[in-house]
């Protein structure tokens, strides 16, 4: 036997400094891993808090716990590693059958490592404490595989009550998929290890003795919470007693230096040059970094880095995507700039032509000089990023153009004007599109002119702006348009007839738009332009056959690339399955539609249709608080556009019957009446409020008088049903006065019109009640048997509507009805504790789409984690069924 060959130290738990403040999050983590796992690994870059997280840990377990840590050093071979260990363990008095250095010998000399862990095992397994702990701190640092070989060993045989935990730079090479299997295996990685804004606050005041939460915060974004970074940031300031720049500045020389010394002037040259050019990139993968830095060892260069966790962090394992940590990457960039600037430009070209992202490609063009080739890149990606429905994307890229190049480049107005027309805002959208027509105009970009201004002339029509858009279009119209202008020109057509008349021009123009379309080279995003809005043409006379064309042709064209696209054409079918009183195959849809909508956060311009649809569902269905809950969703994206609010609130007031409500709307939109601001299309609407005022006063003969001035004009520029909805009010008030002739006449244009059609929705936008009423009144001779027929199929319509609604909320009575068959599926196996990959395995589906559900899941649930979720469907299955034999299957295996 000989003396012990390392310093006792080796085997000593450090003592944490003074000062360290209480980290709640990070030691409860710590703690359930330690008790829970047979391996725990800490694995993070230099710098990040392994060791203090671990020793502080395992300092503050009880004192029936049993640690033995070891620091490992570059020059522990397997026999020094068995000597360190079976030293560290000595204290807890285990059994050996032999002297431990004997033991340590043999392992080496008698070739015997898996005799010496069997010894060693036996040992652990005698020892009586509670739990025990054989913490491994730098791993990294052993370069004897042998080391490893014999953790594989110890771990594969480990006691129930005792746990390795090793701290590492890098994964270490062990059984760690056969451990994960097993469920054995805890990993906390850098981020968990970063101080939180609230941390950095708390060290912030213990270090420098007051409370500065802007200062600390600003901090926090510098570091992103790296302990080293924190550390020597707030050494700088109470060294200078200044928590201001000089501590930034000072702060940032000292880590500077650490990344140097520490890190950068450690690695082999070749890794040290790949790290600087790759430093451009936001994210490191194979391909990318090769295009960039010119070396096709990429693969291996980023697989060293992965390994000695040279602060990054890893996106994706399997493609080796990483990301590095934001002061290293400054650091790297620092360095690429001072020891090759001439390089720089080429870099970021290089980096841009290859990034998928808008965004960061125009920074990098930008940060490159290429200002021209900039601009041009954001035309060309707007149209892509709109086409995944993410407008608000373009104002970042937009920010990020010189001042001067937002104020003068039409092509910059035009991407801005198409991305607020998106989100549904229209005044300011047109004056974005008519700088670029007079830009485009100026610089005889001719087909780019004709593009905005066509926009413009859209806009110009929904402000109500009609001789301007008028002049516009027959600008438009007198030179050769190309295939956009031609489409755009088109919708112009169907959206100044559906405002101005004649009643049938919308649907000639949306035929021959759908025709262009189909035809021609239409993309997602110019389908997309055009069905904005077009759902409230449903209803109107010759409009259903060339909607249903437009949404089924729309569908087409998306082809799985446009989620905006899909969402506003499902749209337009759930509201013509609802105009025909499908009120089963509508809800199923909106269902669908409301799922795809969440996914995609909701916007505006999908929401608003969805929004209307459910509660003109709801209330025609007799679900008022359904229809007022949606009713006040819908009014709370609209807060500036209070006539709209009133409009839409007193249509569903009717619905639902709700006269007081819809009376006090009538009123406030009556108002409008002497206001001068009144426009062409409100001509149509505040004469319909009126009358229904007058109605609900009982002063039926002013309703006679003013609705036979405006019935005219209603039947020519029909809009939302504004014709159907003036002669019921006027017949309810013949009829009232006893006119059951002139009440019959009124009425018959309606009967003829709609009495063998299925598209009757329109035919209940007084409730059910008034037409029971007109159905059931003494007509005599004034009506004919066959209208009196009519009548009374469309009052069984509208209360079939009912009946079928009713039925539906019955059916959801149960909770979990609340969701679709796949949504049940993928709860049973959220229960049932399976990953969103197992679970995409199992259904047939893609792991983004399980992703969808359970967010969707979590969404209608209210709640905010899979496991609250699970407990939810474990508690309410068990409830209604007795379990479910799927979850109790999946445990048991």
């Amino acid at each position: 036997m000989h003396a012990l060959s390392f310093a006792k130290t080796k085997v000593q738990l450090p003592r944490f400094r003074a000062g360290l403040i209480e980290r709640d999050a990070l030691e409860k983590r710590l703690d359930r891993a330690l008790r829970s796992s047979k391996l725990v690994l800490i694995v993070a870059p230099a710098g990040s808090g392994k060791t203090a997280a671990l020793s502080r840990q395992l300092s503050g377990m009880a004192p029936t716990w049993a640690v033995a840590w070891i620091k490992v050093d570059a020059d522990d071979d397997l026999l020094r590693f068995v000597e360190c260990l079976a030293c560290a363990l000595e204290p807890f008095d285990p059994p050996w059958q032999v002297h431990p250095n004997l033991l340590a010998e043999s392992t080496v000399w008698e070739s015997r490592p898996r005799g010496t862990a069997d010894e060693l095992i036996n040992a652990l397994a005698a020892m009586h404490v509670e739990r025990g702990v054989i913490a491994l701190d730098d791993l990294h640092c052993s370069t004897d595989p042998r080391v490893f070989e014999f953790i594989d060993l110890l771990l594969d045989g480990l006691p129930d009550h005792w746990v390795v935990a090793i701290a590492s730079r890098d994964d270490p090479p062990l059984a760690l998929p056969r451990l994960r299997a097993r469920g054995e295996l805890s990993v906390l990685r850098q981020w968990q290890l970063n101080f939180s804004a609230g941390e950095v606050r708390r060290l912030y005041r213990e270090t420098l003795g007051r409370d500065d939460p802007d200062a600390a915060s600003r901090l926090h974004d510098r570091t992103q919470g790296w302990a080293v970074g924190v550390s020597l940031e707030l050494h700088a300031a109470a060294a200078s007693g200044d928590a201001g720049s000089t501590s930034a500045d000072s702060g940032r020389r000292q880590r500077n230096d650490y990344l140097a010394s520490e890190v950068f002037e450690r690695m082999p040259a070749e890794l040290r040059d790949f790290l600087l050019r790759c430093s451009v990139l936001d994210e490191l993968s194979p391909g990318r970094c090769a295009e960039v830095s010119g070396n096709r060892a990429s693969f291996g260069l980023l697989d060293a880095i992965a390994r000695q966790g040279l602060f990054v962090s890893v996106l994706d394992e399997d493609a080796l995507t990483m990301r590095l940590h934001d002061l290293f990457r400054d650091f790297l960039s620092q360095r690429l700039r001072r020891d090759h600037p001439h390089e720089l430009p080429l870099l970021l070209q290089r980096a841009a032509a290859g990034e998928s992202d808008p965004v960061r490609r125009l920074r990098l063009l930008m940060g490159a000089g290429l200002w021209g080739e900039a601009e041009q890149v954001f035309a060309e990606v707007a149209a892509r990023v709109l086409t995944v429905g993410d407008s608000a994307q373009i104002g970042a890229m937009f920010q990020q153009f010189p001042i001067a190049m937002q104020q003068q480049s039409p092509a910059l107005a035009y991407v801005m004007g198409v991305a607020a027309w998106h989100r549904c805002k229209d005044s300011e959208a047109h004056l974005w599109l008519h700088r670029a027509t007079k830009g485009f105009e100026r610089l005889g970009r001719t087909t780019e002119a004709q593009h905005s201004r066509s926009m413009d002339v859209l806009l110009l029509i929904f402000l109500e702006r009609k001789e301007e858009a008028d002049a516009l279009a027959a600008e438009l119209r007198g030179k050769p348009m190309d295939f956009e202008t031609q489409v755009i020109n088109e919708l112009i057509g169907v959206w100044l007839h559906g405002y101005y008349g004649p009643i049938d021009g919308p649907a000639v123009h949306l035929r021959q738009l759908v025709d262009l379309l189909a035809g021609g080279p239409g993309s997602p995003e110019l389908w997309y332009r055009c069905v904005r809005r077009l759902y409230v043409f449903v209803g109107r006379a010759g409009m259903e056959v060339p909607l249903r064309r437009f949404a089924a042709a729309a569908l087409v064209a998306e082809g799985g690339t446009h989620a905006p696209l899909k969402i506003a054409a499902e749209t337009l079918n759930a509201w013509l399955l609802f105009w025909r009183g499908r009120m089963r195959e509508a809800r199923a849809c909106s269902d669908r539609i409301e799922e795809d909508s969440f996914w995609l956060g909701q916007p505006e311009a999908l929401r608003l249709p969805l929004l209307h649809l459910l509660a003109t569902c709801r209330a025609l269905g007799g679900d008022r608080a359904g229809a007022m809950r949606a009713l006040h969703a819908y009014a709370a994206l609209v807060p500036s556009n209070e006539l709209q609010r009133l409009v839409i609130f007193g249509g569903i007031a009717c619905l639902i019957e709700d006269w007081t409500l819809a009376y006090s709307n009538a009123v406030e939109v009556d108002a409008f009446a002497g206001c001068v601001a009144v426009t062409h299309h409100l001509a149509l609407l505040v004469p319909h409020f009126t009358a229904f005022r007058a109605l609900i006063e009982g002063r039926n003969q002013d309703v006679c008088t003013l609705l036979r001035a405006s019935i005219a004009v209603a039947a020519e520029r029909e809009r939302m049903s504004m014709e159907t909805t003036h002669r019921f009010i006027w017949a309810l008030a013949e009829l009232r006065m006893g006119g059951f002739e002139t009440a019959w006449q009124i009425l018959a244009p309606l009967i003829e019109r709609h009495g063998a059609g299925q598209e009757r929705a329109n035919l209940l936008v007084l409730g059910v009640r008034a037409l029971e009423e007109l159905a059931n009144a003494n007509w005599g001779r004034a009506a004919t048997p066959e209208g009196l027929a009519t009548l009374h199929r469309w009052v069984d319509f509208g209360l079939g509507m009912r009946a079928e609604a009713t039925a539906l909320q019955v059916a959801a009575s149960d909770p979990l009805d609340r969701f679709s068959a796949r949504e049940r599926e993928v709860l049973e196996r959220l229960a049932a504790g399976e990953s969103n990959k197992l679970i995409a395995r199992a259904l047939a589906l893609s792991p983004h789409t399980v992703k969808r559900h359970v967010a969707r899941i979590l969404e209608r649930l209210g709640l905010s984690s899979r496991v609250s979720a699970a407990a939810w469907y474990t508690q309410h299955d068990a409830s209604s069924s007795g379990g479910n034999p799927l979850v109790r299957g999946i445990r048991q295996q």
